[in-house]
């Protein structure tokens, strides 16, 4: 008896409670790209949920996303050693540096250079992630290539 009298005073507040409750707020996207670097860059991948894998093989083995597709694929490339790779993070590393100079002169800079300089960041950064991109595509494609022949 005392478990339903506990049960008939608990609803009512726990139905209460979760109608009160505000969910967190989620990432805004409405920054400036000069706020935020990898925001520009915030690209997302399918999902593959229904991929078969062969457990065992390759368990322990699978890197960590960074939840950024630019960085995620750079690293892959980085892991398979591929020939362009170094061109590649020294291009990334001067668009960081330009992004750095943005963020430390933008209370000073004026506002139509501002926004043209972000521009002109945001297309640079978006052809280089392109490009590694596409270079990702090509690795896979020499991988699978290998496998044609099992």
């Amino acid at each position: 008896m005392n478990r339903k009298r506990h049960a008939v005073l608990l609803l009512p507040l726990l139905l209460a409670t979760a109608c009160t409750h505000k969910p967190p707020a989620s990432v805004t996207t409405d920054l400036d790209p000069e706020q935020n670097f990898f925001m520009v860059n915030n690209q997302s991948g399918p999902a593959e949920d229904n991929a078969t894998t062969l457990q065992g093989l390759t368990d322990g083995l699978a890197y960590t996303s960074t939840n950024n597709r630019c960085i995620d694929n750079l690293n892959m490339l980085r892991e398979e050693g591929a020939e362009r790779y170094p061109q590649y993070l020294e291009e990334y590393q001067k668009l960081s540096e330009a992004f750095i100079f943005l963020n430390t002169n933008k209370n000073i800079m004026d506002q139509a250079a501002k926004r043209i300089y972000t521009m002109e960041l945001k297309m640079k950064v978006e052809t280089l992630c392109s490009k590694i991109q596409y270079s990702n595509f090509v690795l896979v494609h020499e991988k699978r290539k290998m496998l044609s022949g099992i």
